[in-house]
């Protein structure tokens, strides 16, 4: 069985991402198979594809990186 999986711009992954919106949101895309996202990422060389959960991940750590010196 394959999983899900989810393209990200390569800038967002590097951890350079300033609007969510923007940078995942707006170039992000799922894909139901690992062969239908590369089959896409062929001509899309800007992206790299994650499964899901990785993505979610590196989300999570990209936002927890923006706001921990936050003031509460």
């Amino acid at each position: 069985m394959t999983s899900a999986q989810f393209s990200l711009v390569v800038d967002v992954a590097a951890g350079s991402c300033y609007n969510v919106r923007e940078d995942v949101c707006n170039y992000g895309h799922f894909f139901a198979s690992r062969e239908a996202a590369f089959q896409w990422q062929a001509s899309h060389r800007q992206v790299v594809i994650r499964s899901v959960e990785e993505a979610y991940q590196v989300g999570k750590l990209i936002e927890g990186s923006r706001f921990r010196d936050a003031a509460p």
